[in-house]
Formats: structure tokens, sequence, C-alpha cells
């Protein structure tokens, strides 16, 4: 199936997503998790989430990359043509995040080659979901 990792990597967001504990890092202080340990706690900050939701998607297979914005970092994953995007929205609408994303936007970048990019941001219910800032 054509889109079988796209889904699997959607999976993989709604497992830690509904997990994902925010916690700030110390007063004064940027503490960056690796991947192994913000699994074990499911817990951490917006780079945390961003490091371990990276990890997992490329650990199956998924293209992820990390957005850095007014001081916060999201992921995003890879979903390739404006033709695969439409399949995917279908899904998310449809099957996989239809409560959660019923009657949204489902947000996304196009980079310099035409390549769209999803938002998995820990903020969001849904692949898609709302950006938290510009």
């Amino acid at each position: 199936m054509k889109y079988r990792t796209l889904i699997q990597c959607f999976g993989v967001f709604k497992k830690i997503n509904e997990n994902w504990n925010y916690v700030s890092d110390p007063q004064d202080e940027e503490y960056i998790a690796k991947a192994s340990e913000s699994v074990k706690l499911l817990a951490g900050d917006c780079d945390d989430h961003s490091i371990l939701m990276a990890a997992a998607i490329k650990s199956i297979g998924g293209i992820p990359r990390l957005v850095y914005t007014n001081g916060h970092i999201y992921p995003e994953l890879l979903i390739g043509s404006k033709k695969d995007m439409e399949h995917m929205g279908k899904l998310i609408h449809e099957k996989l995040f239809a409560e959660q994303s019923r009657g949204r936007t489902i947000h996304y970048h196009k980079d310099e080659e035409g390549k769209i990019w999803i938002n998995l941001d820990y903020t969001a219910s849904y692949p898609g979901g709302k950006f938290m800032g510009n």
C-alpha cells in the first residue's frame, strides 16, 4: 500500500500526543533530552517532543524535519505531492482523526521543491492541526 508508512507515522503521532505531558525546562536553563529519555517519560517541552517525534517517524521509514520559529520548535512529516496531500487529508478527516479534525483545516507547508510537509506539533490533536504561533 502506497501510504502505509504515512499512516503508521500518523499512528505514532497519535500515541505520543495522546500521552505527552508538557514539562518546562528548569528556569534559565535549556535542556534538550535525547529521544531515548523522552520515550521513557513521554514528557518534556517542545524540543523534547519534536526530537522524539522525529526519531520515531524516522525509525519506521517516514521523513521528518524540525521547524524552529518564534522560540518554538515542532516536527513536520513529508507527505509528498499535492495529490498525496489530498489522499492524506481525506484519510485524516474521514477515517484516522475524524472526530478531532471535524470542520477544521489541515495545516501544512510547501517547500521550495513543491513538496508538502504536515504539522505534527504537540499542541495539535490531529496531523495538520493548528500551528502554535507563526
